[in-house]
């Protein structure tokens, strides 16, 4: 497949050709057809569009129109990237199990730095708000690490929340 990018249309430019290039990826990418005729058919009455509108892009596409040779490599390049789509389509469910992996070993690193640093100022501040809030007696936290102060306020706003909906729910 990557020679095939160098035979197509060899006597277009480099800009043209990666004009022409970019224009039918992005067709194929944005048609709902899979079907390699209909998609050809399509692409050509929209270039036979551009032409018609003389756009400045496109001025050189008015002598290739007509060209068989001109379709044939067109059909290769649809075809082509007919196969990368359906490719990317078949790897979707592998991607997603490896972002959520990769998900998961950032939070597992992230959990394991933050085990190992101090806590900040702006924690402590805020754990000693909460004890002094709920009545609550605080920790030392001078030997406590970030992580666990996390946990120490996570803990202390989840039981809070956990009262205040059975509060609820038994006045209701």
């Amino acid at each position: 497949m990557y020679n095939l990018h160098f035979k197509i249309l060899d006597n277009l430019t480099k800009l043209q050709k990666s004009s022409l290039q970019s224009f039918v990826r992005n067709f194929v990418k944005k048609s709902d057809i899979c079907d390699k005729k209909e998609l050809l058919k399509r692409l050509s009455d929209e270039l036979k569009y551009e032409v018609r509108l003389e756009n400045t892009r496109y001025f050189w596409l008015k002598e290739y129109l007509d060209d068989e040779d001109f379709y044939k490599d067109l059909s290769l390049w649809v075809q082509r990237y007919l196969q990368a789509i359906k490719q990317k389509q078949c790897q979707a469910q592998y991607t997603e199990k490896r972002k959520m992996y990769l998900k998961t070993v950032r939070k597992n690193l992230l959990k394991n730095r933050q085990s190992h640093e101090k806590p900040t100022a702006k924690q402590i501040k805020y754990y000693n708000y909460l004890c002094e809030k709920y009545g609550i007696a605080a920790e030392n936290t001078e030997d406590k690490s970030k992580l666990d102060l996390i946990n120490l306020i996570n803990g202390i706003i989840n039981e809070r929340s956990a009262e205040i909906q059975s509060n609820i729910q038994g006045n209701i």
